[in-house]
């Protein structure tokens, strides 16, 4: 037994197989069509890709997408001046895919969001020791 809604009031019908490939009148005057069986050893077509998905704009990662992603992880892990170039590089390859009508990729957007970060990291990095020198040398004057 199948499922059918009437496609003007949205009535459901629990319909046999004998029914396939014919139409039907529902309560509301409808004409209900029932789609014909599928034949036998025939899978199901797939369904629907998700709303708003298009595979078509998602392309590969560039290569600035790569080296963004690992001057931001440089940035963070190892050395924070490659974090600005990393914010740079990320910025770059979003501004030219959203050129291109296409979804940034997640390596570009990961490398920009780890040279913002990193970024801050190295500018209070940077104010904390000259902080740390001026509090040193106007202790060693006094």
């Amino acid at each position: 037994m199948d499922r059918i809604s009437c496609p003007s009031c949205g009535e459901s019908y629990q319909i046999d197989a004998s029914y396939h490939g014919r139409s039907f009148a529902c309560h509301c005057g409808a004409v209900v069509s029932v789609p014909a069986a599928p034949a036998a050893g025939t899978a199901p077509p797939p369904p629907p890709p998700p709303r708003g998905y298009d595979p078509a704009q998602q392309g590969p990662a560039s290569s600035s997408s790569t080296t963004a992603l690992v001057f931001g992880l440089l940035g963070i892990l190892v050395c924070g001046i490659f974090a600005p170039f990393a914010w740079s590089i990320g910025g770059k390859a979003r501004r030219e895919a959203q050129a291109k009508g296409r979804e940034p990729d997640g390596t570009a957007t990961a490398g920009w969001v780890l040279g913002i970060i990193g970024t801050i990291l190295l500018i209070i990095s940077i104010v904390f020791i000259l902080f740390a020198v001026v509090l040193s040398v106007g202790a060693s004057t006094m």
